[in-house]
């Protein structure tokens, strides 16, 4: 069904999803148990252990039971938490209207929103402007009134979302910057974070009582790099769109969708601006603005929808270079995808490594018939690349194949040729 659906589809969804998700906890419990017990000792009793489920080796901080932890952690593997420590303490900073750690600073102005966001090794300034302002723009109705989005909304009256109350205070290895916002009768808080060793913000927030009829809450953005292109995440790859409007073509693309990121850099100037998100997927850049759709408040077919609490994560991250010079692709799917937590003992060796930066491990599952395994790679930037695939699961036999899972030949490991964002799938038995 699509997200447009009557408000019986959501009670439903939302009862059914609770079940699944009560499931797979359950089964994900079992798994980690069974690998605990299989598990090589070494002499380390007790302490807690994370596992990774992304292509990238990470290295973080998270809290857990209200402490915090560093995690170091390769590719489709596990690793034992270490306590964060006090190394943050440094290097952070706190002011009357700002934060910083040792590699970016951020300014807020009086009424919440953040004016500057700079380099602490170059000076550089990534924005300009009111930047992560909150906006309720006019959504008129239309007569398809969840399906379509007025084209002129920009140019419609919007109401702001300003500051009630704000405090700035350390949790561990992160910045907090907590601010309570009010537009009418709808409410929002806000955590802006900064972690320690980090170069990007975290933007946590909780919209309460969302119910202003006929209206779209946007996060907008203005980068102090602009460009003639945006680049947009989609499954097993990306897409360029214009970031103009001089022809027919470019200017119906006022709003359009990504999955875990958007990004606009500008060659010349050397830097840019990521977009990432947890679950909000329309983005309009157009005219120097990112802005990213965080809500609608439409009243056909559903006369409730959106109306409540709703909970949900963005980031921003200015980055020097090009879109892929960055870390936009691997925060991407760190975003997504939250290190694992256990107080079991594990050790799992990485399942899947590449040997080129732009060569993703997309998928590692069973086979669909058959038996053995099948781990799928891509190519990420839109470039023919040559690498070598390491898989550390046991094997005897390996081949290439086909997206259904059918065998077309054998495959040397150690040279694999992948053309421009080609999706390649292995099969190991």
């Amino acid at each position: 069904l699509p997200g447009s659906s009557i408000n019986r589809v959501y009670e439903e969804s939302r009862a059914e999803y609770g079940r699944i998700i009560a499931e797979l906890n359950a089964m994900k419990d079992a798994i980690l148990g069974y690998l605990s017990a299989h598990t090589t000792r070494y002499g380390e009793d007790g302490g807690l252990y994370a596992v990774n489920p992304t292509s990238f080796i990470r290295t973080e901080y998270l809290k857990h039971n209200g402490s915090w932890y560093k995690a170091d952690v390769m590719p489709y593997a596990s690793a034992k938490l270490t306590p964060a420590g006090a190394a943050a303490e440094k290097t952070f900073r706190i002011t009357r209207d700002g934060m910083e750690n040792a590699k970016i600073s951020v300014e807020f102005s009086s009424v919440g929103y953040i004016t500057s966001i700079k380099s602490k090794a170059t000076g550089r300034e990534y924005v300009q402007g009111l930047t992560n302002r909150l906006v309720a723009y006019t959504d008129r109705k239309k007569s398809f009134n969840a399906w379509d989005i007025d084209i002129k909304y920009p140019d419609r009256a919007k109401y702001y979302y300003d500051a009630t109350g704000s405090k700035t205070y350390q949790d561990g290895a992160s910045l907090v910057r907590e601010t309570s916002y009010k537009c009418g009768r709808s409410t929002l808080r806000q955590k802006v974070i900064l972690k320690f060793d980090a170069d990007y913000l975290i933007f946590e927030t909780e919209v309460v009582d969302w119910n202003l009829k006929h209206k779209m809450l946007r996060a907008d953005i203005y980068p102090a790099a602009f460009d003639k292109k945006a680049t947009y995440d989609i499954q097993f790859g990306n897409i360029t769109r214009s970031t103009g409007t001089a022809t027919l073509k470019d200017y119906a693309q006022f709003e359009v969708c990504a999955h875990k990121w958007a990004d606009v850099s500008n060659e010349k100037m050397g830097f840019g601006l990521s977009v990432l998100n947890d679950c909000k997927y329309g983005y309009r850049i157009k005219n120097g603005l990112i802005s990213l759709n965080l809500l609608r408040r439409t009243t056909s077919p559903d006369k409730l929808a959106d109306k409540g609490t709703h909970t949900f994560t963005y980031v921003l991250y200015p980055h020097e270079g090009g879109v892929f010079d960055g870390n936009t692709i691997p925060l991407g799917y760190e975003i997504n995808n939250p290190l694992i937590v256990t107080e079991k003992e594990l050790e799992i060796t990485t399942a899947a490594l590449t040997g080129k930066k732009n060569i993703l491990t997309e998928t590692i599952k069973p086979a669909y018939r058959g038996g053995g395994t099948i781990l799928r790679f891509y190519e990420t930037e839109g470039r023919s690349t040559v690498t070598s695939l390491k898989i550390g699961l046991p094997y005897k036999e390996v081949y290439e194949a086909d997206m259904l899972e059918r065998p077309i030949g054998g495959i040397d490991l150690d040279h694999v040729k992948f053309s421009p964002y080609e999706i390649k799938t292995i099969l190991v038995k």
